[in-house]
């Protein structure tokens, strides 16, 4: 199969701030963001992550303890695999929305002499950001049902079909994305002294 990923995701953001005057040498300003990172959908339909809530013990594959190969007849090799669109708990994805990222803002800036000549500055805020959607491809590119790695031997170019088929046997090698995903933020905050000097220098500490 030629597997080709063709992935799409929502993303939208909304902001409100206001600065607040308490006095003449006294502004306060506070805002939050609101950020919806979605995860990715995929045209074709072939995402895929292993889930452990979707795994089965009982349904593990027999290991042979000599060779450590898996013993024929005993591998389910979609155990614990979800498949977007196809199943998965989250539709067409393989992963949860999060909606409930709010990133709060709040600065200010000080004169504490009433000059104009110096000014406190203060402020902290956090960050979200968009999760790596590279990861979902190499999802695609490694589990099954889409991978799955067959040898054919004594076969010939007239009929490469006509050998004898065997299935690696060997344990699979999954990759797998966070079901429940948190989207990464940051955090910042700084705090910023400044003084107006003669011949038109600044001090910035």
């Amino acid at each position: 199969q030629d597997i080709t990923p063709n992935l799409k995701a929502w993303q939208t953001e909304a902001y409100v701030q206001d600065d607040y005057r308490f006095s003449r040498n006294l502004t306060v300003y506070a805002g939050v963001r609101w950020s919806y990172f979605g995860p990715p959908s995929d045209d074709n339909g072939l995402l895929s992550t292993f889930d452990i809530q979707a795994y089965k013990l009982a349904n593990a594959p027999t290991i042979n303890s000599a060779t450590g190969l898996i013993i024929a007849g005993t591998n389910p090799s979609m155990n614990g695999i979800i498949l977007g669109g196809k199943g998965s708990p989250y539709g067409d994805k393989v992963s949860n929305s999060n909606w409930a990222n709010f990133a709060p803002r709040i600065g200010l800036a000080w004169d504490p002499f009433g000059d104009g000549k110096t000014s406190v500055r203060t402020g902290y805020g956090i960050y979200y950001d968009a999760p790596l959607f590279g990861t979902y491809e190499q999802n695609i590119f490694t589990n099954p049902p889409y991978v799955q790695s067959i040898n054919i031997s004594n076969t010939t170019l007239t009929n490469p079909g006509g050998g004898t088929v065997n299935v690696s046997a060997s344990p699979l090698v999954l990759r797998a994305t966070s079901a429940q995903m948190k989207l990464p933020y940051t955090q910042h905050w700084s705090f910023d002294t400044q003084r107006a000097l003669p011949m038109g220098f600044t001090l910035d500490v």
